[in-house]
């Protein structure tokens, strides 16, 4: 190989890894369901500070990736067998997935924006299931001074409702 062609090859190999940086998974136990977590780290996060770890759960062998949330990127929902979790999408729009544990049975709703599920898994967390019944879930983030309710409707698959309360 041409000496001269050395550097282009170090140029590549090193915007490869600054592109794909490195990538930390973890097996979670979920009743019924192989749950798997990952968070990928671009190495240009050392140098702009916008870029943040990109989240993924495995679910049965289907990945979901830009996962909103903290360590748990889900939140059990005993009452209906099931968990949810957001995904922050391409438009800046929101899914919500409800997987049923036992069945493995996926439900995407679609929505346009939400506060919901940047603080699931964490210690700390603001958002939680405020109510469940068989064809509505309502989440909800408490702030200190407001409350923000997302009615998530089953059978339609749709964001039924939001309301804020102060």
């Amino acid at each position: 190989m041409k000496q001269a062609n050395r550097p282009c090859l170090w140029l590549l190999l090193v915007a490869i890894v600054i592109t794909n940086g490195t990538s930390c998974n973890k097996n979670v136990e979920t009743p019924g369901m192989q749950v798997k977590e990952s968070d990928k780290y671009p190495l240009l996060m050392l140098i702009n500070p916008h870029i943040n770890a990109r989240h993924q759960i495995e679910i049965n062998g289907k990945k979901y990736s830009n996962v909103r949330g903290g360590s748990k990127y889900w939140i059990g929902i005993p009452e209906i067998q099931s968990i949810l979790f957001i995904v922050d999408e391409q438009d800046y729009s929101v899914s919500y997935y409800i997987i049923n544990t036992h069945t493995g049975k996926e439900i995407h709703i679609s929505g346009k924006h939400s506060l919901f599920g940047n603080t699931i898994g964490n210690q700390d967390t603001i958002d939680r299931i405020d109510s469940v019944t068989n064809s509505v879930i309502v989440a909800e983030t408490l702030f200190k001074d407001m409350s923000v309710k997302y009615y998530l409707d089953l059978d339609a698959k749709t964001v039924k409702e939001t309301t804020v309360r102060f």
